[in-house]
């Protein structure tokens, strides 16, 4: 018997595992897979003798509090990722090579399906269940949500191995419509945070601006006085 039963031994489940054995629960974790880790996964690539990342690859501490307190409690340093010097696209069967991976003119459909993906992360409501909220038609494949939108071409290929490949490490088949528009919530929670650190920070530069002048003036009275 114990007291806590954790689904899942990704970085959250092992987490929440670790915090309440160290009040002294009891706990079990229970894990699908044949490793633990979850979206955390750093391991070989097949013929290689070389490690990739299959799953987050990427932290903003100021953004992500939590992963960030992890990060420090393990005494782990943070690797900056390096500036791209040479950009391959391959796309449809065509490779481009620039920053951009998609061509101006292809600009206005990306525009559009992210606008409808917004749309749509705008149903959610933060912080409550799922189940309680009428979400289930967006709960079917990704591939099918971009299909019922009419998102073909570059724009489609760059929601496939990006949005679906890159951050979730699977096809666009075995990714939920829901999960993706769960993540656009994030990323606008992410830069709502984001902005809101940037106003503070500034907020308290200018306060120690003003206070280190305030603190010389009167320093300069003092010693005109004292003389």
């Amino acid at each position: 018997m114990f007291d806590i039963i954790v689904i899942g031994a990704g970085i959250g489940g092992l987490t929440a595992a670790r915090d309440q054995r160290d009040v002294g629960r009891s706990v079990l974790v229970l894990e699908a897979r044949d490793r633990i880790g979850g979206r955390t996964h750093y391991d070989y690539l097949d013929g290689l003798d070389q490690k990739v990342e299959f799953g987050g690859g990427w932290v903003v501490p100021a953004c992500q509090p939590n992963l960030a307190r992890e990060v420090q409690r393990y005494g782990l340093e943070y690797a900056k990722g390096p500036v791209p010097e040479n950009c391959a696209w391959h796309f449809n069967g065509t490779t481009r090579h620039d920053r951009s991976p998609l061509p101006v003119d292809e600009i206005p459909r990306f525009e559009r399906a992210m606008s409808l993906l917004v749309a749509e992360s705008h149903r959610i409501e933060w912080g409550r269940p799922f189940e309680e909220q009428d979400l289930a038609d967006l709960d079917i494949p990704f591939a099918q949500w971009l299909a019922d939108n009419e998102i073909t071409g570059p724009t489609r290929e760059l929601f496939n191995s990006y949005g679906a490949a890159v951050c979730f490490g699977a096809g666009p088949d075995e990714v939920s419509a829901l999960t993706a528009t769960q993540f656009a919530v994030h990323a606008q929670m992410y830069q709502a945070i984001g902005a809101q650190a940037e106003a503070i920070h500034q907020l308290f530069v200018g306060t120690l601006g003003t206070s280190a002048t305030s603190y010389a003036a009167t320093e300069a009275a003092n010693a005109i006085a004292a003389s």
